[in-house]
């Protein structure tokens, strides 16, 4: 199903990392130092950053050869949007993250530490619904406006949703 969503144009695919869903002594896997095995000690600085930018690499390469193409967008687990993750998501290849927090974007918004949108709570999910209902904005009936909509996401929960 994913190599279908991929090849419709209709969704982008991205990646969500290779192993930074983990968590090292409670810490997010991108903000953490490990120790090595084998000396003891923490890892260096470089060997963080190098770590970081072969699990990016990692990421992209698996969801490379399962769609085809490679993904250009990156939705950080834990919202780890530091300064040496977003330069190693660039080096990797990444065109924007989608950082941890909440928010719209605009002209100014930076690329690589793009907001969040979440669906399933907050005032957005309002605004998404009532989009239709604008000042200035051609009134139409549900119904007609559900047509609309069911022409755009056909047998989609979604369109109802948001038009409903």
């Amino acid at each position: 199903m994913l190599v279908c969503l991929a090849a419709s144009g209709l969704v982008t695919v991205g990646s969500h990392t290779h192993e930074g869903h983990s968590t090292v002594g409670g810490q997010p896997y991108y903000q953490a130092r490990l120790h090595s095995p084998w000396t003891g000690r923490p890892e260096t600085g470089d060997e963080r950053r190098a770590r970081i930018w072969n699990d990016l690499v990692v990421s992209r390469a698996v969801l490379e050869e399962i769609v085809g193409r490679p993904p250009s967008a990156l939705s950080l687990p834990f919202g780890c949007t530091g300064r040496e993750v977003r330069e190693a998501a660039r080096r990797a290849g990444f065109r924007c993250i989608f950082a941890g927090r909440e928010g719209l974007v605009d002209r100014k918004t930076d690329l690589m530490d793009l907001p969040r949108v979440r669906w399933e709570r907050g005032p957005l999910l309002k605004q998404l619904k009532n989009l239709g209902h604008q000042p200035g904005l051609p009134r139409y009936k549900k119904e007609k406006r559900q047509k609309q909509a069911e022409g755009y996401f056909p047998q989609s929960s979604f369109a109802s949703f948001i038009h409903g």
